[in-house]
């Protein structure tokens, strides 16, 4: 398969991991690094120790397509907010129990959504930090609630690579 240039981004399902490959890296050697650790974003941070199980790859996107649903975010706009998870979080569904806690060492930044205000932070915006879904849920209603939809906060991402 070819390359996939910025800023475009591909989506794949493969062994039980949702996987976004944008930047020159081919879609066939990120499928094959899914089960790894190792990252797909631009972020520094780094993966905490988590107890929870990670759903398949196919009920990770069931869960990300269904929140997304919930805000009227088409195709285009699920894309745009893998890409804000994939800048932000580095993991990208490769390890979900990893990236439960996953902590940015410099400044604490936490999850999936990197929440600056910790795990405290998923619940004020209507999620939980200890699920999957809840921590989706959040970041979300936190995207829908500042940007309004994904593609303005990824543009946001973009320019002051944070959003």
């Amino acid at each position: 398969m070819p390359g996939v240039p910025l800023p475009v981004v591909a989506m794949a399902l493969a062994g039980g991991a949702v996987v976004v490959v944008y930047g020159s890296r081919n879609v066939k050697t990120a499928i094959g690094n899914a089960g790894s650790t190792s990252t797909t974003g631009s972020g520094s941070a780094t993966a905490g120790t988590a107890t929870a199980e990670a759903p398949s790859g196919a009920s990770t996107q069931a869960t990300v397509n269904s929140i997304a649903a919930t805000h009227g975010w088409d195709a285009s706009e699920v894309t745009a907010w893998l890409a804000v998870i994939a800048d932000e979080d580095n993991m990208l569904f490769t390890n979900v129990a990893a990236g439960l806690t996953n902590t940015n060492p410099s400044s604490g930044a936490y999850g999936f959504a990197q929440f600056i205000q910790g795990p405290s932070e998923y619940a004020q915006y209507g999620g939980s930090s200890s699920t999957l879904e809840g921590q989706l849920t959040a970041m979300a209603n936190y995207i829908a609630q500042r940007y309004g939809t994904p593609s303005a906060a990824l543009a946001h991402e973009n320019a002051s690579h944070w959003y």
